[in-house]
């Protein structure tokens, strides 16, 4: 018998061992946390896969933002990750939000005084990649549709500093890297812990800067998924 043969074989009893302890076997729906306050506004939209945009906002009087800390509290024992991992995941997710803000042309604020906008965001999910999992079917053989890259979920909104009036809402659930191309993730996203975390994370950062860009200048957030509808 072809020995190459064999050890696949085993490889794949291996690997399906391991997808029962995959942490993300499939993609999933954005988790309702209960932390936005109305769901079931939401539609697709052009930044997030869910959005909701409050009619007669006037976003261009905004030029400041303030990022809120990252509320972990929904993912309770529902994550591997300690308390100090996602202390520094947060630190670093509001750091690339501010960075990506300020490429918009936005000012951050450390206080929400006058005109200013606070975006206010809830990670209710983090599963990292199952290394085991990704390590056995690259040494053995792939198992194709599974992933096992892990996944992440967000759900935010956007308040006006002064009032707290909600102006915008959004969810969304990446697995693996998320949607864009990023090569280190690509090469070891799954076989490192938060390789994969991060790399969505830009995404949203990219994703909220644009959208309060796109919405100061006056463009549709949900143009591009109206049109094909």
């Amino acid at each position: 018998m072809n020995f190459r043969k064999v050890l696949c074989s085993l490889g794949v009893l291996l690997v399906g061992a391991l997808v029962l302890v995959s942490g993300c076997v499939t993609d999933q729906a954005a988790t309702r946390s209960g932390f936005l306050n109305d769901y079931s506004v939401l539609k697709k939209g052009k930044h997030f896969n869910e959005e909701h945009v409050s009619s007669g906002a006037k976003f261009s009087e905004y030029n400041q933002v303030k990022v809120a800390p990252i509320d972990f509290s929904y993912l309770a024992d529902k994550t591997a990750c300690s308390t100090d991992e996602l202390e520094t995941l947060g630190r670093e997710f509001r750091e690339v939000i501010e960075k990506k803000l300020t490429e918009s042309g936005f000012t951050i604020s450390a206080n929400p005084l006058g005109k200013t906008l606070v975006v206010k965001l809830a990670v209710t999910n983090i599963e990292p990649p199952n290394v085991a999992f990704n390590v056995a079917a690259a040494v053995f053989c792939p198992v194709p549709g599974i992933d096992s890259d892990g996944c992440t979920s967000l759900e935010g909104k956007i308040v006006d500093g002064a009032t707290g009036k909600t102006m915008i809402e959004f969810a969304e659930t990446q697995s693996g890297s998320g949607k864009g191309i990023n090569v280190k993730a690509m090469a070891v996203g799954g076989f490192t812990k938060f390789t994969n975390t991060e790399s969505v994370f830009k995404g949203w950062a990219t994703g909220i800067a644009s959208m309060l860009s796109d919405l100061k200048t006056g463009a549709e957030p949900n143009k591009k998924s109206e049109t094909k509808s």
